[in-house]
């Protein structure tokens, strides 16, 4: 076994414990069509993380009036919205089950958010104020881990999604993020 060899399945192992505890999304076969069931409270949980960063760094002195804070705001008013969607789609259904060839756009919708919403509070870092730069780390690993581990979640249904090692325990992330 070789170094790269041993980082890499070291780094898949420590995503993928993660997402196998979580049991998000579940699929079957049966006769060759795949079937995927989601568990919609977790995403729900998840998209809430979202919001929550978002409103937390844009509650840091300063942060709202950065030109990454204005994104931010923008990104929260589209990942309500979507989570929203999400939502309507599931009709109050705590599994929404759906062909894996028709992976609901409202999932991936709120993934996105979440992707632009760290790209955005990434851009902080570079911005904020010295006294909040602390808080900003720690939100951004907080959405990084959620982002990570959804990514990693879907990408067992959506060829192509990219994955890295979360930071932090998804557990810690949403205390972090004040999802219960």
């Amino acid at each position: 076994m070789n170094r790269r060899h041993l980082l890499r399945t070291t780094a898949l192992a420590l995503v993928a414990a993660p997402i196998a505890a979580c049991s998000v999304f579940q699929s079957t076969t049966t006769n060759g069509v795949t079937t995927i069931t989601v568990n919609v409270a977790k995403l729900d949980a998840w998209g809430q993380a979202f919001i929550n960063g978002g409103t937390m760094l844009l509650g840091l002195p300063g942060v709202a009036t950065l030109p990454a804070g204005v994104e931010i705001a923008a990104v929260l008013v589209m990942a309500k919205a979507n989570l929203a969607a999400l939502d309507a789609e599931t009709h109050g259904q705590a599994m929404l089950t759906f062909d894996s060839t028709s992976v609901p756009a409202a999932i991936q919708s709120v993934l996105a958010d979440g992707k632009n919403l760290l790209t955005d509070a990434q851009g902080l870092m570079d911005t904020a104020a010295q006294g909040t730069a602390s808080e900003v780390q720690t939100y951004i690993n907080a959405i990084q881990t959620v982002v990570s581990i959804f990514s990693a979640t879907i990408g067992q249904i959506v060829a192509g999604a990219r994955v890295g090692a979360p930071p932090m325990t998804e557990a810690r992330a949403l205390a972090v993020l004040q999802v219960r």
